[in-house]
């Protein structure tokens, strides 16, 4: 369903779940921002960059792929934290919060969106609107809609151009935020303490019918020693495990409190070869 109330004006699009808050509000910055010489000067070299991206974005799956079929730290630490760490939807992905994650998607994906906008104005190519991006009613970022027709008949070089500033611009963000993150962090200095380093394996989530369920640790149970030996890492402590499995062993962990718990536990006869 489609409403326009007029080409100055708001209006609104529906499709399916989403709905798109069309306004003329972004065009006269792109208009300004595009007469600059610094944007026509980043429209040619976005240009050449297209490659470039392409490789990076398939470099980075494929090691990341590598990783986790290579590296059985990598395969458990995937296995407890679930199939949706894979997504980068805050709430979902245990790294991203629903607060600061939620507004950190909404400003990448308007970055990414103006810098699609900025190119097609430097080459004289219309943006028809742009807008704001909702989802079941919450933002989740915004769009920018250019004339396909006009799109259609401009050079391989200019559509190349348009379509690889919004992930250079995504770049260059992430660049800035590495920077800024490493001032921050250069600045900071530890507290000293007198604590002793913790040794064992932390556990940070425990899946229903697995091992760990059985014996009985907990979300942020710190795993210390197994059968009298000290665990300093995950593999060691597979290893520990698998070697008792159907015995009586003695186990010491540390529960989220910091109690300390000293418990011998009879390990089943057999466990599914990804626990």
């Amino acid at each position: 369903m489609e409403e326009q109330k007029g080409k100055n004006k708001i209006w609104f699009e529906r499709k399916f779940i989403l709905i798109l808050i069309h306004t003329p509000f972004g065009l006269n910055f792109f208009n300004r921002v595009a007469n600059t010489k610094a944007a026509r000067i980043y429209a040619r070299f976005s240009i050449y960059l297209m490659p470039l991206i392409t490789a990076l974005g398939i470099f980075l799956i494929l090691t990341s792929l590598i990783v986790a079929s290579s590296n059985s730290g990598a395969r458990a630490g995937q296995r407890d934290l679930g199939p949706q760490s894979n997504l980068l939807i805050p709430g979902l992905n245990p790294y991203l919060p629903w607060t600061y994650g939620w507004i950190a998607l909404i400003i990448t994906i308007v970055i990414h969106e103006a810098g699609h906008g900025i190119v097609a104005r430097v080459y004289n190519i219309k943006v028809d609107s742009t807008g704001i991006l909702l989802i079941l009613g919450l933002p989740i970022g915004a769009f920018v809609n250019i004339a396909q027709e006009e799109l259609a008949r401009s050079t391989l070089k200019q559509k190349s151009a348009i379509l690889t500033a919004g992930p250079l611009n995504n770049m260059i963000l992430v660049a800035l935020s590495l920077i800024g993150l490493y001032f921050i962090v250069s600045t900071l200095t530890p507290i000293p303490t007198n604590t002793p380093p913790q040794q064992g394996v932390l556990v940070i989530d425990v899946g229903d019918h697995t091992l760990a369920q059985s014996i009985g640790f907990s979300k942020g149970s710190v795993i210390e020693t197994v059968a009298g030996l000290k665990v300093h890492n995950l593999e060691e402590l597979g290893k520990f495990l698998r070697s008792n499995l159907g015995n009586k062993v003695g186990i010491t962990w540390k529960d989220q409190t910091g109690h300390q718990i000293n418990q011998f536990v009879t390990l089943p006869k057999y466990v599914e070869p990804n626990q």
